[in-house]
């Protein structure tokens, strides 16, 4: 809700309809009335939002069936550590797999990449019912049996290419995860504990079918519950300390829900380890405020600690590259960090292990990510993973190789964007988008792909090795296909002169005419190609692009800024 705040004021203070009301120019009030005014409407707009966190804010009802299901009860006669637990004793290094379908050859890839393990969430996947696995998230009463024997079928298959699977949810009755629908996030879950008791059943029930499952190394109920944004809060502090108090035993109860939530897998299976996530999206900071569990066999996990607006791209836009210029805070002026800066996200981790006496096998980074385009984002990822393996914690990036036209966490396709011809297929009915992928090492990927098998990084295959004499001709191939009519023959030309770097600075000219191209993913190309190429030296060419920050498409912004973006780290190098 802070973050929404902050974003509303920011717009609300550049947007012209703030600052002049769209009136007509002889319409307009003079400066020392339009202003006060407006500041009067900000203070009025302010006064509403903080109503609304207020109402947010209030404290739900009891939850009434804690006499009939007693937290741990399910807990009696538990194995110290069971042999499931055994798997979680050393250090594993995985990732993640949320896939609207099975590709059969998808965990021998895995495997040989080097990953041993995938938290692997099913929700996507086709079903003949409303909701894959569940049925209906409005009204869960079984498993749909269908959707079971695939699963099944998935899990025999990850178990015959050596790959451990923690099963996880990102929905379950009374919430609908947000991002993949593009919906709204479901918070029903958090305010009607009806869905509780259904989502303990639904678990217990799928506990029973799975439990001798090999496959299977841990349960992770669910993913980021919302638990406190589902009443206002995105963020620790004293308020939310106090709601905190005043919630137990109510349906915002986490802590309540995770108990009650071990005890009802625990009737049916009391081996298999079970991952918990925390509050505030399992973000580290949120960690401490969970309760540890009386079980031996429990993981915690938490997720991404760098901040959403360094690494995503939409947040970003250039601004932001690791290590050099990190934000002093949200959306704050660009400074350097180090080491000690990023470790300091993890304190909390530390602070939860020291005061629950936790082990470090039961600390699980269990999502890590970074867009592929962000600068630095191989750096990052080094620095974390060497975090991660200094205190012995298991760690998983997000994800191996997503399916879906949706590429900006896909680390093997490197930081160029995607192609036009790439945008038109994959958005074509009955194309599956990941044959159109063309993956190659890059820094970001050899990075994960390095940590995965314990090697040394190594640097990027050179994709242009041609000799000399067959490289002008290449290069003056491409420059001839910037002037197609083809506006995907001048998009995929721009790209392929990007690798050349600046074996290519003879088809600079050629690109800048292209900033100016009707087609927006031919000028996003081409501010790509000029970066990659180094002409960003040139004032002129410099100045160009600085126009385009302006472009009516989002996509050509955010190219310009992260163009330029480049151009200043390359001068903090020297």
């Amino acid at each position: 809700m802070a973050d929404r705040i902050r974003s509303t004021l920011i717009k609300m203070h550049n947007s012209k309809s703030f600052r002049y009301f769209k009136a007509p120019a002889a319409d307009r009030l003079p400066a020392f009335v339009y202003t006060p005014i407006a500041y009067l409407l900000l203070i009025s707009f302010i006064a509403g939002m903080i109503l609304s966190c207020t109402i947010n804010h209030q404290i739900p009802e009891k939850v009434s069936f804690l006499e009939q299901m007693e937290p741990n009860s399910g807990l009696k006669n538990s194995p110290e550590i069971s042999e499931k637990m055994h798997f979680w004793r050393e250090q594993k290094r995985g990732s993640n797999a949320f896939l609207h379908n099975y590709r059969p050859d998808y965990f021998k890839e895995a495997k040989a990449a080097g990953i041993q393990y995938l938290r692997y969430g099913p929700d996507l996947l086709p079903s003949d019912s409303k909701d894959f696995l569940i049925g209906d998230l409005d009204n869960f009463t079984h498993i749909n049996q269908k959707d079971l024997a695939t699963l099944r079928s998935i899990l025999d298959d990850a178990y015959n290419n050596g790959i451990g699977i923690v099963l996880t949810m990102f929905e379950l009755p009374g919430h609908r995860y947000g991002n993949p629908r593009e919906v709204e996030t479901d918070c029903r879950l958090w305010q009607d504990e009806q869905f509780w008791f259904q989502s303990f059943e639904f678990w217990k029930q799928l506990a029973e079918a799975l439990k001798d499952h090999p496959a299977i190394v841990a349960y992770n109920p669910i993913n980021e519950p919302v638990a406190a944004y589902a009443y206002g809060f995105e963020d620790p502090g004293r308020r939310f300390t106090r709601w905190l108090d005043n919630t137990r035993g109510t349906t915002a109860d986490l802590n309540l829900f995770n108990k009650l939530m071990v005890t009802s897998i625990r009737e049916a299976d009391k081996l298999t380890p079970i991952m918990l996530d925390g509050y505030f999206w399992a973000d580290p900071k949120g960690l401490p405020y969970m309760e540890a569990i009386e079980d031996p066999n429990i993981l915690y996990a938490f997720h991404n600690p760098a901040p959403w607006i360094f690494s995503s791209l939409e947040g970003n836009k250039g601004k932001y590259s690791y290590p050099a210029a990190m934000p002093k805070y949200w959306n704050g002026p660009a400074v350097p960090w180090t080491l000690n800066d990023l470790e300091t996200f993890l304190d909390p981790v530390v602070l939860f292990m020291e005061k629950n006496r936790i082990q470090d096998y039961q600390i699980v980074a269990s999502e890590f990510w970074c867009n592929r385009r962000i600068h630095g984002c191989a750096e990052y990822f080094n620095d974390l993973i060497s975090l991660y393996n200094k205190n012995n914690w298991h760690w998983g990036f997000w994800q191996f190789r997503a399916d879906g036209s949706y590429t900006g966490l896909d680390y093997e396709l490197g930081d160029a964007p995607d192609s036009g011809l790439y945008i038109v297929k994959s958005h074509k009915k009955g194309i599956d988008p990941d044959k159109l992928k063309s993956r190659s090492p890059n820094p970001v990927w050899n990075v994960l792909s390095a940590a995965l098998k314990e090697e040394e990084i190594t640097d990027a295959a050179d994709t242009r090795t041609l000799p000399v004499p067959a490289l002008e001709e290449e290069i003056n191939r491409l420059i001839t296909a910037l002037h197609n009519e083809e506006w995907i023959v001048q998009d995929a030309a721009a790209l392929d002169l990007a690798e050349m770097g600046s074996k290519a600075y003879g088809a600079v000219p050629h690109l800048l005419v292209l900033l100016e191209h009707e087609e927006w993913i031919v000028r996003r190309s081409s501010i790509y190609a000029l970066s990659k190429i180094g002409a960003l030296q040139d004032r002129m060419i410099r100045n160009a692009i600085r126009k385009l920050k302006k472009d009516p498409e989002e996509h050509v912004r955010i190219e310009a800024n992260l163009a330029l973006g480049l151009l200043r780290i390359d001068k903090r190098a020297q």
